[in-house]
């Protein structure tokens, strides 16, 4: 019996091993949609102001674009969270000088080369 025991040990280890890897790519999937969704909405937000300013400034309007731009600059850290949380979960690094997703075993960057962090 010790034989059967030890195989069923090592089937069941390996299929929680199975389990937790599909549950992490099932989250990397969620937080990389989340990412696309969220790189949408400052497309969106782009637009909207681009067609703010361009409405005040055709009509000859002053308007005050902070709060817009304020909105913006939070979407912009908003995704550059998500990215490195996804960057995170794929054993990568992203490059605070180009951009670069690399290794996370990377002491610099192989695209410009810059030290990663």
């Amino acid at each position: 019996m010790g034989f059967f025991e030890n195989m069923g040990q090592h089937l069941s280890t390996a299929g929680q091993e199975a389990y937790k890897a599909a549950k992490e790519l099932a989250n990397a999937g969620k937080l990389g949609l989340k990412l696309a969704e969220e790189s949408g909405k400052l497309d969106d937000m782009y637009e909207m102001l681009g067609r703010s300013v361009y409405d005040a400034r055709e009509n000859g309007r002053e308007e005050d674009f902070t709060e817009a731009l304020d909105e913006i600059r939070a979407k912009q850290q908003e995704i550059a969270e998500l990215r490195e949380e996804l960057a995170r979960r794929r054993n990568k690094k992203i490059c605070p000088n180009c951009g670069a997703q690399t290794s996370d075993k990377n002491a610099y960057c192989p695209a410009c080369g810059a030290k990663l962090g």
